[in-house]
């Protein structure tokens, strides 16, 4: 083992030496200073050396306390040079500290901990803050003009400060030249005589005599050919592909031209817990209400449906860019159950003990199990209509809210399975607790949910052994 001596402290005779553990990692320096003056430049990065005189080899993970701080890389072999770097911009004047723990993959030894220490001086003048610093914009040919955007002129630090902005392009138009800070600068694009390609330009902002002065906002500007108007071909249950869907219900669209692009959201998305409703430019309305759209493609696109009531025929529309596609007529229903699957009807399912996949040793070698009988498993699906109490549609699920009691009833090769749990864990997403029923033989067993006198697909199977 790394780091063991035997030393004879003060020992009595006929007892044993005592043994200490000597770590074999260094990292030097053991500390680190950075200044910073407001409005001033950021100060550059110091190294950190992690040294390794033992005989194993290591690996290191590296945690930072101090949202300021930062350390690249945060992982990787001993030994190593971490850089460290620091990003005051927000900081008042003060003085911070941070650690930087640096922790070995052999559990036996201590971690190292790097302090690192940024003081932070007031402007002693005027200084020039703008934000933010670059701006993007797209704009399709024959379409309205992007809306304005605005950048903020502001002076971090003491007496006034008077700005110019001046345009390195025609294409940019400023609403003023000048002013004195704070201010909020707009900017609009001049779209006339414009043709399909990348554009880029710069506002340039000085504040004579000021600290950070000039700042450059770098602009860029797509210019889009339209497309031609999607069509759509087609509209199904996102899990089951069939016909049908309901409230709540993750729903695919099918057709053509309806995106410029593939996209699926991200978190950036989200906003106050709200689903987005357009993405990529693209947008989606069933029974003239807006949907919440999760995936685009220009053949492909998957919404999660609004809440609403109706039922029977109902009109669904993509918008790409402003362009209407056809208005295709879908039938919808209080209930449309459904399994998710993946290889050839396997039903999405986990073992609830350790959460791996359920299903045949073969189906994904070293990943996918077969189920026991006996045993619980989840199960996904879409469709299975309101939850009790309500959960909207358009707010991300936080807390698994369950179904209305014993609405759902589920079968595993024909036998009745416990149900122990049915209801929404995530947006659209159904997740059913069940014990699989014993004496089951091994193989395929079928899956069948049934709720409001409908059931999920036929040819949903789950591998038992």
């Amino acid at each position: 083992m790394n780091g063991l001596v035997t030393i004879q402290v003060n020992a009595v005779p006929g007892t044993d030496a005592i043994t200490i553990m000597a770590s074999p990692l260094a990292a030097t320096p053991s500390s680190l200073q950075f200044a910073y003056t407001i409005g001033g430049a950021v100060p550059v990065a110091q190294s950190i050396q992690i040294a390794n005189s033992g005989s194993e080899t290591l690996t290191f993970t590296t945690t930072v306390t101090g949202t300021w701080l930062s350390v690249s890389p945060a992982s990787g072999s001993i030994p190593a040079a971490l850089s460290v770097s620091v990003s005051p911009a927000s900081l008042g004047a003060g003085t911070y500290t941070g650690t930087i723990l640096i922790t070995p993959s052999d559990t036996s030894l201590s971690p190292l901990i790097v302090y690192a220490t940024l003081a932070v001086a007031a402007s002693s003048g005027a200084t020039l803050a703008v934000t933010p610093q670059s701006l993007s914009f797209s704009y399709t040919l024959g379409g309205t003009a992007p809306a304005a955007q605005t950048v903020s002129i502001a002076n971090t630090g003491s007496g006034t400060l008077s700005w110019t902005a001046t345009s390195s392009v025609t294409w940019i138009k400023l609403s003023a030249a000048s002013g004195s800070a704070p201010a909020t600068l707009s900017i609009s694009l001049v779209t006339a005589n414009l043709t399909a390609g990348s554009y880029t330009g710069n506002l340039q902002i000085q504040a004579a005599g000021a600290t950070g002065s000039p700042v450059s906002v770098a602009v860029t500007l797509v210019v889009q050919v339209p497309l031609p108007a999607g069509v759509v071909t087609g509209v199904t249950n996102g899990a089951s592909f069939q016909t049908e869907f309901a409230s709540a219900t993750w729903v695919s669209i099918f057709g053509t031209n309806l995106s410029a692009g593939t996209q699926t959201w991200g978190a950036s998305d989200f906003v106050n817990g709200m689903l987005p409703t357009s993405l990529g430019g693209v947008s989606v309305t069933i029974d003239g209400i807006a949907a919440f759209v999760e995936y685009i493609s220009p053949t492909q696109i998957n919404v999660l449906a609004p809440d609403d009531t109706k039922t029977g025929a109902v009109q669904v529309q993509v918008t790409v860019a402003g362009q209407k596609s056809n208005s295709f007529t879908a039938q919808k229903q209080q209930y449309s159950p459904a399994f998710f699957t993946y290889d050839n009807g396997n039903v999405a399912a986990l073992h609830n003990s350790n959460y791996g996949l359920v299903g045949a040793s073969g189906l994904i070698p070293g990943v996918t199990t077969p189920a026991q009988p006996g045993e619980v498993v989840l199960l996904y699906g879409t469709g299975f209509g309101p939850t009790d109490p309500p959960s909207p549609t358009g707010q991300q699920v936080s807390t698994a809210v369950p179904l209305p009691a014993n609405s759902v009833q589920i079968t595993i090769g024909g036998a009745a399975a416990n149900v122990i749990f049915a209801g929404l864990t995530e947006s659209g997403l159904y997740q059913f607790d069940v014990t699989v029923p014993s004496g089951l033989p091994s193989g395929g067993a079928a899956v069948v949910a049934a709720i409001g006198g409908l059931q999920t697909q036929t040819g949903v199977s789950i591998a038992i052994q």
